[in-house]
């Protein structure tokens, strides 16, 4: 394999920070609200963003100056006031946070500019933000200067959960806060799947193990329709396949929101083995996209499509056992 080697000696400094931004990823971000010492509340994300210990909690962000050289507004309110809070970005809440990243002057709120909720912190004077489901009041403990960055550090002195994100272990659900990443350009990360690696490097995908096996069954369902003949579609299994296709549309548009009207259509002769083939990968592919574009707490769906496509494709091995031979496909 080719070593492509860059030597950040010979990059003008802008290039250097968009190649940093695009191969370290995802990164946390840090939607941080402040406050002027005129009381103007502002909002801003940053990605340079960490945790640097848990005794005292302490944690810090990167605050680059502004081309002209000038300190950004967060870092000349945290210098200020010395305190700031960070607040976590859902997806939910990413477009807002976006909006926060635009330049306003100084005497202007992205409170307002962004529609944000202002909730009051309880030990530090800037707001919290109401969309944002875990805030970290912080007070200041030191910014230092490097690369033209003030990196602010801050103990953590409260911490502020929605009700609904500690699991059973005391500790915030990832699923549930569902962050957002940062990635280079425009680009942003969404936790669609989770993977354990335990100590001995086995890994479990859980949601990608149930994808497979539907994707296995549906394969195994195409496979059944293409090898019944007209005679074997008519007498009761090209209604079961296309109950089976019209179950996964209407579990697609009813994570998307919506509902299907034509989902339950009667069958009838003209659902040739051809016409429900076509719909079957049509529902197939549908559905995956489905899957991966919808939130975890929705995710016992998939289980109880297994349990569909095992059914249809059972009821259609016990009709035909004989059509399929040693080929196994009834098995499900």
């Amino acid at each position: 394999m080719a070593d492509m080697q860059i030597d950040p000696a010979g990059l003008d400094p802008r290039a250097v920070y968009r190649l940093m931004i695009s191969v370290i990823v995802p990164r946390p971000i840090a939607w941080v609200s402040t406050v002027s010492p005129d009381g103007v509340p502002n909002a801003a994300p940053f990605s340079y963003f960490q945790a640097l210990g848990g005794k005292p909690p302490m944690v810090m962000i990167a605050v680059g100056d502004r081309r002209t050289g000038e300190h950004k507004d967060t870092r000349r309110n945290i210098e200020a006031t010395g305190e700031f809070v960070v607040n976590m970005v859902s997806e939910d809440s990413g477009p807002a946070m976006v909006k926060c990243s635009v330049d306003h002057p100084y005497e202007v709120s992205e409170f307002e500019e962004a529609g944000l909720e202002a909730i009051p912190s309880e030990r530090v004077g800037p707001p919290r933000i109401g969309q944002s489901k875990v805030s970290l009041e912080c007070k200041l403990d030191r910014v230092l200067e490097i690369a033209g960055s003030g990196i602010c550090i801050g103990e953590v002195v409260l911490f502020h959960l929605t009700d609904d994100l500690l699991d059973e272990n005391g500790l915030v659900d990832a699923d549930r806060l569902n962050p957002l990443g940062r990635l280079g350009g425009s680009g942003y990360s969404t936790l669609r799947e989770r993977i354990a690696i335990d100590a001995t490097g086995a890994v479990e995908t859980l949601t990608s193990s149930k994808l497979d096996l539907w994707r296995e069954f549906r394969e195994r369902s195409i496979a059944m329709a293409r090898k019944l003949s007209a005679e074997q579609l008519a007498d009761g299994s090209g209604q079961i396949l296309r109950h089976l296709a019209a179950c996964t549309a209407f579990r697609v548009l009813e994570w998307e929101g919506r509902t299907d009207e034509e989902a339950a259509c009667d069958w009838d002769a003209s659902w040739t083995a051809e016409r429900i083939v076509a719909e079957l990968e049509a529902d197939r592919d549908a559905f995956l996209v489905a899957c991966r574009t919808a939130p975890r707490d929705q995710m016992w769906k998939l289980d109880r499509m297994i349990r569909h496509e095992a059914w249809h494709q059972g009821q259609i091995g016990m009709i035909h056992r004989g059509a399929f031979g040693e080929s196994d496909l009834w098995r499900a």
